[in-house]
C-alpha cells in the first residue's frame, strides 16, 4: 500500500508540482514565440503551473484602454479561425511536455458570467434584476416624487421611528399621477417607501450590463459560451488533462460593486421567478412583507428576511454553481473559484446570500486573498476550507495578490517576497493548500521566486494529504445575520481587511464583531475549528461526548444564541445533545434568545453557556500545548498515522516558546528545507521560530 508521508517526506527538498503555486497569466496572454520563455522561467523558479484562458495576445498596443477592452471582447471565445486558440493550445501542450499543472479561466476578465458581455449580446433580457425600494423622508402634508424606473409593485407611507425602523401600522396610502409619488399624510414622521423590479445597472468591467446570474438559462448560455468551447476548440482530451476551471467573483446584484454600480435606492438581488418561488416555497405572498424586508418593523420582520436569503442562496447554488460543477464533474476537472464580499458577514448576504453554502457546491472552494502585509482576516479562508472539510474534498484555492497594497494602500515598499511568503503561511494555516499568483513575481529575482515555491510546495505537500483534525465545529449565525441585514442605497463597508460591515445595520455590525472576534480568538488559542451552517446539520453525529462530519470529529458544537433557527436546526442541535455532544452558547447581546436558552434549561450538562467571547472552549485542549502569545497559531492534521503541526509565527519578531510533548518529533523547516529530530526533555520542546516563519512539527 502507498505512504504517502514517506513519499512527502522524501521529496520535502523538491517537492512535486502538484503543491507549488500557479501563475495566472490571462491579461496578457504570450504569443507563440514569447511562450519559451514563460515555460522556462517556470521551470526556473519551481512553479507549479499556469491559469490560462482563452486570451488575447496582442501583436500591438493600443493607446485607448477602451478600445482595448472592445477588441478583446470581439475576439474572445471566438471560431476556430481566431488565431488565440491556436496559441492556447500550443502553450497548453508547452505546458504538459514540461511537466507543468495547466488550470482554465472561465472569463475575460471578471466578474465571471458575462463571458466578455457575449451573454448579455444573445438577449438583452438577460440583464442583471434587482429588488428596488424607494424612500422619501417627509414631515406630513402634501407631497410628490419622481417614480423610479421599472416594474412599480406598490407605495405606502409608514410612520419612521428612527433611520432603521418603520411602524406597518398607521400606514397610509400613496398614489401615482404623471410618473410621480403622490401623497397626503397628517402631521408626523414619516417614510415613503415604494417598490419596484428591474433591471440594474451594475455594469462589468467592459461597462456593459452584468447578467442574471440566478437564471438557470442565462448561465447555461454562459457555460456554452466559454466551458463548451474550451471543449470543442482545444480537444477533449486536453481539458481532462486539467486539473480544474476558476470562476471569478460572480455575484448579484447590491450596492458596493466598485465603480460599476450606479443605483441610487436600496437594491436586494432578485430574479423573475421569485415572484412564483416564495409563495411556492413559504406559504405565503412576498410583496405585502417588502417593508419588513427593507426595515425593521414593530412585527416579526425576522421571517420574510430568513426566507429571502435563503431563497437567494439557494438560487445561486443551484443556478450557477450547481450547472458548473456538474459541467466540471463530467469532464473530469474540479470548479474552483471563488466570490465577490467573502470577509463579513453583510457582505456575503448582499453579494451571495449565503457564501458558506456556495462554496459547498464547488469541488475546490477557494478565497481572494487581496493583500499580503500583515494578514488579519481569517473568515474567508475558514469558510472556503470549512466546506471542503465539511464535503470531504482534499483541496482549496487562494488567488493572493498585493492588490491593495499597488491600487489603495500606497505601500508599494510593502511588495516583499518576505511578506508573499508570510501571507502565504498564513492562509495554509487557516486551510488554504493551493495558490493561484497575481504576485508580481517579474518584480522580484528569480531565487526569491523559487524559495517561495518551493516553501510554500513543501508546505502543501503536508497539508493537502493530512486530515483535519480540530477543537470546535462553529454553526454560523447567517439565520441572525439575515434578520439584522437592510439592503442599502449606498456601499456599506470599506475597502481592506474587516469583519464588521460598516455602514449596516447596528444590530449587525455587533454580531459580525462577535462573530469576527470569536474565530480569532480560536485561532489566537490553539483551539482550531471549522464553520458549518444550517442546512448542513443533518450531516452530523454524536458520540463519546463529540460531534463528527463523517470525515472529522470535534470536540464542541459552539453556537450563537441570536436568531430563529431554521425549522429542522433546533431538532437536530437537540439529537446531537442527546446522543453525548457537548456544546457552548454565547450570548449575544444583553440575553440568551429564545429559542436558544431552551437548550441551556434543557441540556445543563451538556450546554455551557459563555458571557465573553474570550471564553469559547477555554475548557477544551488547544490543538497543541504552547507556553506563548497569540501571534502564533497552528494547524494539526494526521497523515498515514502521523501527527502533523503547521505552527506560524505571525509576529515581525521571533518567538521562542516551550512545546507540552513526549519522546521524539521532526521539525520540516519548509522555508529552508532542513529537516530536524528532536527529542523532549521533561515533557517540553523548546521551539524557536523565527519571524514570519512556520515549521511543520511531525510525531
Amino acid at each position: 500500500m502507498k505512504n504517502v508521508f514517506q513519499e512527502i517526506c522524501a521529496q520535502f527538498q523538491n517537492p512535486d508540482r502538484l503543491y507549488r503555486p500557479l501563475r495566472i497569466v490571462h491579461n496578457h496572454f504570450p504569443r507563440i514565440k514569447e511562450q519559451d520563455a514563460y515555460i522556462e522561467h517556470a521551470l526556473k523558479t519551481g512553479l507549479g503551473g499556469f491559469v490560462l484562458t482563452m486570451g488575447v495576445s496582442r501583436e500591438d498596443a493600443l493607446a485607448d484602454p477602451a478600445a482595448e477592452r472592445r477588441r478583446d471582447a470581439d475576439v474572445y471565445m471566438q471560431d476556430a479561425d481566431c488565431p488565440d486558440w491556436e496559441r492556447l493550445r500550443v502553450f497548453i501542450d508547452k505546458c504538459y511536455a514540461a511537466g507543468l499543472k495547466v488550470w482554465l479561466y472561465d472569463e475575460n476578465t471578471y466578474p465571471s458570467g458575462m463571458a466578455a458581455e457575449k451573454v448579455i449580446a444573445c438577449d438583452p433580457d438577460y440583464q442583471v434584476r434587482g429588488l428596488v425600494c424607494q424612500a422619501v423622508d417627509c414631515r406630513g402634508g402634501k407631497g410628490a416624487a419622481p417614480m423610479d424606473e421599472g416594474r412599480f409593485l406598490y407605495a405606502a407611507a409608514y410612520p419612521r421611528v428612527d433611520r432603521e425602523t418603520i411602524l406597518m401600522g398607521g400606514a397610509q396610502p400613496v398614489g401615482t399621477e404623471d410618473g410621480r409619488l403622490v401623497w397626503k399624510l397628517p402631521d408626523g414622521e414619516w417614510r415613503v417607501l415604494a417598490f419596484y423590479t428591474k433591471k440594474i445597472a451594475y455594469g462589468t468591467c467592459f461597462g456593459r450590463p452584468y447578467p442574471d446570474m440566478l437564471r438557470k438559462d442565462v448561465v447555461r448560455k454562459f457555460v456554452e459560451i466559454t466551458h463548451e468551447r474550451y471543449v470543442k476548440y482545444l480537444g477533449e482530451e486536453r481539458v481532462r488533462r486539467m486539473e480544474a476551471i476558476f470562476t471569478d467573483e460572480p455575484s448579484v446584484a447590491t450596492h458596493g460593486c466598485s465603480s460599476w454600480f450606479d443605483e441610487k435606492n436600496a437594491v436586494a438581488a432578485w430574479t423573475d421567478s421569485f415572484e412564483q418561488d416564495f409563495p411556492a416555497r413559504f406559504g405565503y405572498e412576498l410583496f405585502p412583507h417588502l417593508p419588513e424586508f427593507f426595515y425593521a418593523t414593530e412585527g416579526d420582520y425576522g421571517r420574510v428576511r430568513r426566507d429571502y436569503w435563503r431563497l437567494v442562496a439557494d438560487t445561486f447554488a443551484e443556478n450557477y454553481f450547481g450547472q458548473i460543477g456538474e459541467w466540471c464533474a463530467e469532464h473530469g476537472i474540479e470548479s474552483t473559484g471563488h466570490l465577490y464580499g467573502e470577509e463579513s458577514l453583510g457582505m456575503q448576504i448582499g453579494l451571495n446570500g449565503d457564501l458558506f453554502g456556495l462554496h459547498c457546491r464547488m469541488q475546490m472552494p477557494g478565497v481572494d486573498r487581496l493583500y499580503a502585509t500583515e494578514p488579519r482576516d481569517v473568515i474567508p479562508e475558514k469558510t472556503a476550507s470549512s466546506a471542503m472539510h465539511l464535503m470531504g474534498g482534499r483541496r482549496t484555492m487562494s488567488e493572493s495578490s498585493f492588490h491593495f497594497e499597488y491600487n489603495f494602500w500606497d505601500q508599494k515598499k510593502d511588495v516583499l517576497p518576505e511578506n508573499m511568503i508570510n501571507s502565504c503561511f498564513y492562509q495554509y494555516v487557516l486551510g488554504i493548500n493551493n495558490i493561484t499568483s497575481y504576485y508580481p513575481l517579474d518584480q522580484f529575482a528569480d531565487e526569491d521566486v523559487a524559495r517561495w515555491t518551493t516553501a510554500i510546495g513543501r508546505t502543501g505537500s503536508f497539508t493537502m494529504n493530512g486530515e483535519h483534525r480540530a477543537t470546535a465545529l462553529v454553526l454560523i449565525p447567517m439565520n441572525a445575520a439575515w434578520e439584522r441585514y437592510q439592503p442599502r442605497s449606498y456601499k456599506y463597508w470599506t475597502v481592506g481587511p474587516m469583519t464588521v460591515s460598516r455602514w449596516q445595520t447596528p444590530d449587525l455590525k455587533a454580531l459580525e464583531k462577535l462573530y469576527g472576534d470569536t474565530l480569532l480568538r480560536l485561532m489566537d488559542s490553539r483551539r482550531d475549528f471549522d464553520l458549518i451552517d444550517e442546512p448542513h446539520l443533518g450531516m452530523l453525529s454524536a458520540a463519546d461526548g463529540c460531534v463528527s462530519n463523517g470525515h472529522e470529529t470535534y470536540d464542541a458544537l459552539v453556537l450563537f444564541a441570536a436568531g430563529e433557527p431554521d425549522e429542522e436546526t433546533l431538532p437536530r442541535i437537540r439529537a446531537l445533545l442527546r446522543a453525548g455532544c457537548r456544546a457552548e452558547l454565547i450570548r449575544v447581546g444583553n440575553d440568551y434568545a429564545e429559542p436558544w436558552a431552551a437548550l441551556l434549561r434543557d441540556f445543563p450538562s451538556r450546554v455551557t453557556p459563555v458571557e465573553r467571547y474570550e471564553d469559547v472552549c477555554a475548557e477544551f485542549a488547544p490543538q497543541l500545548s504552547i507556553d506563548v502569545d497569540a501571534a502564533v497559531w497552528v494547524r494539526h492534521s494526521l497523515l498515514d498515522g502521523h501527527d502533523v503541526y503547521l505552527i506560524h509565527n505571525r509576529a515581525d519578531v521571533e518567538r521562542s516558546f516551550p512545546v507540552e510533548w513526549t519522546g521524539e518529533a521532526s521539525l520540516y523547516w519548509p522555508l529552508t528545507g532542513r529537516i530536524e529530530q528532536v527529542k523532549a526533555k521533561n515533557g517540553e520542546l523548546e521551539l524557536k521560530l523565527p519571524a514570519k516563519d512556520a515549521v511543520l512539527l511531525v510525531r
